[in-house]
């Protein structure tokens, strides 16, 4: 709960401004209290500073009440990064998918060059999830698109339902546009309503390596 209030100006008297903010805490289905902080006497860039920490302690607490709890992404390139590995190998392994050479896979990945990821690590820094990426060019004689090509997605099991899958999604989706793609490609067997509820279509004309469907979304 957010509640800025500033007083009537009053005659002859400077303006001051004061902000009223007051927090609800309630982790889990603890019941929890109200923190009150009253009567701040800030300078307009100060105040705007305050403002912006008070939200992100409104955000962890939302966290909380959602029983997402704290978390963090990271970017990687290099897939010989161990926290990536071991995601990936539990990944494979609700999958089904047997590996006779791990290194080789990852050392592949490295060597292939573009591919990045975000992964989430919770508070222990145990992995939330993942989803693996890189741009591709389609191209013709005349045109040239740069795609977003989403590889890999996983969400662990016991965080899956929890908004991590949507939200790992959403900053892919924002950092291919800052890299000035606006478009991204991906297939699936699995998951085709996550998807469309994102706003992917399926591209009945685009056939895959994988023979799975394959769905596209322009993000501009």
């Amino acid at each position: 709960m957010f509640q800025p209030s500033f007083p009537r100006k009053s005659k002859g008297a400077k303006v001051q401004k004061l902000l009223c903010i007051s927090v609800l805490l309630k982790p889990g289905n603890q019941e929890g209290g109200y923190i009150w902080q009253c009567l701040y006497r800030w300078s307009s860039h100060r105040l705007i500073i305050f403002i912006m920490v008070v939200y992100k302690l409104m955000y962890y607490f939302e966290g909380s009440q959602n029983d997402k709890g704290c978390y963090s992404d990271m970017l990687i390139s290099d897939f010989l990064d161990p926290i990536f590995q071991d995601a990936f190998k539990q990944y494979f392994s609700e999958l089904g998918i047997k590996v006779k050479d791990w290194d080789g896979l990852f050392k592949e990945m490295n060597d292939d060059g573009d591919n990045l990821a975000f992964v989430r690590l919770d508070e222990n820094k145990e992995v939330i999830g993942f989803i693996q990426f890189k741009p591709i060019v389609f191209t013709s004689w005349f045109f040239e698109e740069t795609y977003g090509f989403i590889r890999e997605f996983w969400v662990a099991e016991k965080h899956r339902n929890k908004r991590h899958g949507s939200e790992l999604l959403e900053i892919t989706e924002q950092y291919l546009c800052d890299q000035g793609i606006y478009s991204s490609i991906l297939t699936t067997d699995t998951a085709e309503h996550f998807y469309l509820k994102h706003g992917y279509v399926k591209a009945p004309g685009c056939k895959a390596r994988n023979k799975d469907d394959v769905y596209v979304k322009r993000l501009k």
